[in-house]
């Protein structure tokens, strides 16, 4: 996971505003050999904010983006 014992990882706490969506995502999901980086964070965001807008839940919207893969 890329973890180093001596690292330092800070926290912080911020709030969100209700109706916020908050999206998480590991740098498989986002890039690979052929998918730059910018690219499928680019693509990420297209779906969730398309999966928002219909109000889809998160399993078809995540079913979507892997489909479009």
């Amino acid at each position: 996971m890329g973890v180093l014992p001596a690292a330092a990882y800070p926290q912080e706490t911020f709030p969100l505003a209700e109706g916020t969506t908050l999206v998480m995502v590991t740098d498989g999901l986002v890039e690979g050999p052929t998918l730059p980086l910018d690219t499928g964070l680019a693509r990420a965001g297209a779906l969730t904010a398309q999966g928002t807008q219909e109000r889809a839940s998160i399993e078809s919207t995540a079913d979507a983006r892997s489909k479009r893969l």
